[in-house]
Formats: structure tokens, C-alpha cells, sequence
């Protein structure tokens, strides 16, 4: 089933300014579950923390809730692909 889908990062994650990706979210419209994770993945690779659906199955927005409650902010695509080379990824 296609719908939004948002993924989130962890503490060590960077963007391409190696710039914390900590409290972000990366927001991908209109796909399957899997179409989401290879549009990540594509960007990302492994680096990025977890997978959710913008609506919860009680429809009540996961997101919403998650910028409530921890202020996240939407990051776009340029600023999180990791192209070979490039900054970014993981700082542990």
C-alpha cells in the first residue's frame, strides 16, 4: 500500500556539512514501504536510524506527533545524499 513515509536519524548521523542530523527527518510521499527504503538507501545507504509511516494505522499523524514532541525539522534530499567521496555519514 502507498503512502508517506518518514525516516529519522541518529545522534552520530551527519548531513553533506557535516552538520548533526540529530532531531531531522526526511520525508518520502506517496510509496510502498519498500520503495521508501530504496529511496533512502539510495541516498543514505545504511546511514539513517528508523522507518515510519507519516499516518499510524489509528490515523493519528506519527509525524505530528514526533515534531510535538521532539521538534524535529524536515531535511531535503540534497542536504542528506551521500555521494562517494562526499562528508557526511556517521560520527561516533
Amino acid at each position: 500500500m502507498k503512502q508517506d513515509w518518514f525516516f529519522t536519524f541518529g545522534q552520530g548521523h551527519r548531513d553533506i556539512h557535516d552538520e548533526s542530523l540529530a532531531y531531522k527527518f526526511f520525508r518520502v510521499p506517496d510509496a510502498t514501504f519498500e520503495e521508501a527504503r530504496e529511496r533512502i538507501v539510495k541516498l543514505r545507504g545504511p546511514r539513517w536510524a528508523f522507518q515510519y509511516p507519516v499516518l499510524r494505522s489509528d490515523g493519528i499523524s506519527e509525524l505530528d506527533d514526533q515534531i510535538a514532541r521532539y521538534g524535529i525539522e524536515s531535511v531535503d534530499a540534497d542536504q542528506i545524499d551521500l555521494k562517494p567521496g562526499q562528508p557526511g555519514g556517521l560520527r561516533v
